[in-house]
């Protein structure tokens, strides 16, 4: 049974950034996954082996996000999402227990990799099922399994570093190298066709730490066959899509970052829709419930979509409330400088080095400030990771020693 509660776990994280339109099939695997570990762990839910501070403060954001339910009319589907994420959270945590071998991260970034091959492959024969998935490219962007370009970018960036971190360390054989640059190239092209502003600026804030942290990892002939690659794999993308009118100018979507050139792209330049979320937030400290911020801000796209807070810290403040938004924020500032301090000394969480988690927090931190990041699976992915590698016992003499040695 512990195998089979595993290989779920496994299977959830390999299809964690696919979503059908209106349901995420991963949600469904931790749904399942999370009734059995009830029936064989019952006490996983309090997360013992995690440091009591950090167990205390999930025990109050959850109570927070209940108060914020309580406080206004809330939207099923968002509070769904949040559960299904605390599954995802207690199925690691799990798992990782049982197993400190469990490859996580490869099905994680390996499973995204395969995804979109797949995605591609049907798409390219001309048998794609528009009424079960969404467009695969839409507006000259990549949309990828997420079924959101920016999604799909923020995925490709975490898939950078753990391709990465793996290229970097020596004795792999012929054929994990050959995976490895071929999930690095994946990742890197998939990142640029997703036309991802936010994406962009996230991996790059990431990878600089990720270099801070690791840069006795790297060589000349590495960092040069790393630059060749991204020079290479800019190109290709250029030269494939150049004819295609499903992809935009990738130069083009660049220079939109300096030039904004409608009214869409003024506002969330001006950060209109966060200053709305945000003047709501500051009459409802207890939150106005999750996913109500267009209902109080009444701002709507031009297809007449509801449209949020784009500000994953806003969001949280404003439907959550004051408090869980600050609670939440410590932890995950704490988390963040714990994490980098294992990843001074190298450590793994499984099969996903702390270089890498730190990495990927950073660029989730940064990529946060532009999007709403609750609802979407891929945003909980090195929050949990950190976390369940922070404050775990096993690595707490490292994390609160004196003194960190240099990578």
């Amino acid at each position: 049974m512990i195998r089979l509660v595993q290989a779920l776990v496994l299977l959830g994280c390999a299809l964690l950034s696919l979503n059908f339109v209106g349901s995420d099939p991963a949600d469904l695997v931790f749904v399942g996954a999370g009734g059995l570990i009830f029936l064989l762990s019952p006490a996983t839910p309090f997360f013992n082996g995690i440091h009591p501070l950090a167990r205390l403060a999930i025990t109050l954001v959850i109570a927070f996000y209940a108060i914020s339910c309580m406080a206004g009319w809330r939207s099923i589907s968002f509070v769904f999402y949040f559960v299904s994420g605390l599954l995802f959270a207690m199925s690691a945590f799990w798992a990782t227990r049982y197993d400190d071998r469990l490859p996580i991260g490869l099905a994680l970034f390996g499973g995204f990799i395969i995804l979109n091959a797949l995605l591609l492959a049907i798409w390219s024969v001309d048998i794609w099922p528009e009424s079960v998935f969404f467009d695969l490219f839409r507006d000259g962007r990549f949309m990828g399994p997420p079924g959101d370009p920016n999604m799909t970018g923020l995925m490709a960036s975490f898939g950078i570093y753990f391709f990465l971190d793996r290229a970097v360390r020596p004795g792999l054989a012929k054929l994990q190298i050959a995976i490895t640059y071929a999930g690095l190239g994946g990742s890197l092209l998939i990142l640029l066709v997703s036309g991802s502003r936010s994406a962009w600026a996230a991996a790059a804030a990431g990878l600089i730490v990720y270099v801070l942290v690791a840069r006795r990892s790297f060589n000349m002939r590495l960092v040069g066959m790393g630059f060749a690659m991204v020079v290479g794999v800019m190109v290709v993308s250029m030269g494939m899509f150049s004819q295609s009118s499903n992809v935009e100018d990738v130069s083009e979507r660049f220079r939109t970052i300096m030039v904004q050139d409608n009214s869409a792209e003024q506002e969330r330049f001006g950060f209109l829709y966060t200053r709305a979320a945000l003047a709501v937030a500051a009459d409802h400290p207890l939150g106005i419930g999750p996913g109500m911020t267009p209902m109080y801000t009444g701002i709507s796209s031009v297809d007449g979509d509801p449209i949020g807070a784009h500000n994953s810290y806003a969001e949280v403040i404003t439907e959550n409330g004051w408090f869980m938004a600050a609670l939440l924020f410590t932890l995950l500032s704490v988390t963040w400088f714990r994490t980098y301090r294992l990843a001074q000394f190298d450590c793994f969480f499984n099969d996903t080095s702390c270089r890498t988690i730190v990495a990927g927090l950073t660029s989730t931190a940064v990529f946060g400030m532009g999007h709403d990041l609750l609802a979407w699976r891929v945003g909980w992915v090195f929050p949990v990771l950190g976390i369940l590698a922070a404050f775990s016992f096993h690595y707490r003499s490292r994390v609160e020693a004196p003194r960190v040695l240099s990578a």
